[in-house]
């Protein structure tokens, strides 16, 4: 729980910093979205996310996002019989290399902050155990205007952890973006 809370503090300073201006920025356009996926590589499974995306101006932007892993080690499930759950923070930096009315093409990097949980119940009693570590990512992604305010986002992102042993990971989705500004025209 305290590497959470460092992490947490770590990205919220960080993204202080990362605006123009000290927090006078002017905000450009800022995007609430969700998505599923698939992660592939030493993670395997579905994964679910949220976060929000800030761009200070059109080209530059950032990115706070929380993803989380359902069933990401399965095959060790099958050994290890246990319940495994990955959560993931992430502070990236956003550039758009292609921006037209309705479709954006970017790139992003990034640090992020994993915590691994794993549940066996054994005899009745639940044990657990739960690793946090930091990594580093990053990713393409593209947006698609269905209306002045929904976007269809789609994302290509790989993972590296560094823990023990450096763990890495390709994640694949598709979800929905809300634009936050108003009156954006199309």
């Amino acid at each position: 729980m305290k590497k959470q809370v460092i992490a947490l503090i770590a990205i919220v300073s960080a993204l202080t910093l990362l605006m123009p201006g000290n927090l006078r920025a002017e905000v450009q356009n800022a995007f609430l979205y969700t998505n599923i996926g698939y992660s592939f590589s030493e993670y395997k499974g579905l994964v679910v996310d949220v976060g929000l995306d800030v761009m200070f101006s059109e080209r530059f932007g950032g990115e706070i996002a929380i993803e989380y892993y359902l069933d990401p080690l399965s095959d060790l499930e099958k050994t290890f019989d246990a319940d495994y759950k990955i959560i993931d923070m992430g502070l990236l930096g956003l550039y758009n290399i292609v921006t037209s009315e309705k479709f954006e093409l970017f790139a992003k990097a990034g640090v992020h902050f994993t915590t691994i949980k794993a549940k066996k119940d054994i005899g009745g009693i639940s044990a657990g155990v739960s690793t946090s570590d930091f990594g580093v990512g990053g990713g393409l992604g593209m947006r698609y205007g269905l209306s002045e305010k929904l976007k269809l986002n789609f994302g290509l992102d790989y993972k590296v952890l560094f823990s023990d042993e450096t763990i890495t990971w390709f994640k694949v989705s598709v979800g929905i973006a809300y634009s936050l500004k108003q009156n954006r025209e199309y």
